[in-house]
């Protein structure tokens, strides 16, 4: 080994090989911080891609529903309930009234006066003559409306009217019975209740038939009718009409 290289080999190499140690050191520490950084802002950003989801699902915690619209009220038209088209009367709270020979009644502002105290004749038997008075929704008049008959000369009692009418139904492979009970209707005549599906050219068609009789010796029978699919959102409007009807 000469005198000139032989002192500095060692502390060279020494330096170099730590110099390898710190960049290498230094450069894990780096890679460390990076994925760190990386992983936080993948974090940020997948919490505020799932914000927007919520947002636009209508959650929860999220609605998108404008508080207008609670309890089907809706500001541009007062008094209706929601419905899919609102100048759709269909399940309109507002009323119109209507006087009969009979009776007095309310009904649902928009549907159609089909037939005001009509005569119908039954050839059998002329106590069950009656006046019939049809009101029917424009949308469906053949599934969806109220009817009031009035026979004013029966000597049928509530019980005797739905019994016979029962019978009548029970031999129907569609009918299918949900209620029949007694009460008061307006709390002063005797009544009954008869409420019932039944299949009508393809539709099943959900009935609710009030029979009463009053002082005179008419009897009343209140029908209101729609088909089941929808009969929930008539139920309200069918049940006030229902209470106005007023015997004469």
């Amino acid at each position: 080994m000469s005198a000139s290289t032989g002192p500095y080999r060692q502390p060279r190499l020494f330096v170099f090989i730590s110099t390898l140690f710190v960049a290498a050191a230094v450069l894990v520490v780096g890679i460390g911080v990076g994925v760190r950084a990386a992983s936080q802002a993948f974090s940020a950003g997948g919490l505020a891609a799932r914000d927007t989801a919520t947002r636009h699902s209508g959650s929860p915690t999220s609605p998108n529903v404008s508080p207008n619209t609670i309890n089907g009220t809706s500001p541009s038209h007062p008094g209706e309930l929601s419905t899919s088209s609102p100048r759709d009367p269909r399940a309109s709270t507002a009323l119109d009234n209507l006087a009969g020979e009979y009776f007095t009644m309310q009904y649902p502002r928009g549907w159609i006066v089909d037939t005001r105290d009509r005569f119908i004749e039954d050839t059998s038997d002329p106590s069950e003559n009656y006046f019939d008075t049809t009101i029917r929704r424009p949308a469906d008049p053949r599934h969806t409306y109220i009817r009031v008959d009035v026979h004013p000369e029966s000597s049928k009692t509530p019980e005797d009217k739905v019994q016979s009418l029962v019978s009548y139904r029970n031999g129907n492979a569609g009918y299918h019975l949900i209620e029949l009970r007694p009460f008061y209707f307006q709390g002063r005549y005797e009544a009954y209740r008869w409420e019932f599906l039944e299949r009508r050219q393809g539709t099943t068609i959900h009935v609710v038939d009030v029979i009463f009789k009053v002082s005179s010796g008419s009897l009343f029978a209140a029908l209101t009718q729609a088909p089941e699919k929808e009969f929930a959102r008539f139920k309200v409007v069918f049940d006030q009409v229902r209470a106005t009807v007023t015997p004469r």
